[in-house]
């Protein structure tokens, strides 16, 4: 269960921040990777 908390930490991080960042069609593409494996567990 610790691993799926730190995988939503991270999504909700990009879905932020992503425009601030900069590279939005790369941090959407790893935000979909990681939805993805929140999903499956």
């Amino acid at each position: 269960m610790e691993a799926k908390n730190k995988l939503e930490n991270i999504i909700w991080h990009i879905k932020t921040n992503r425009l601030v960042l900069g590279d939005e069609r790369t941090l959407n593409d790893v935000l979909k990777a990681l939805e993805n494996m929140v999903e499956e567990n």
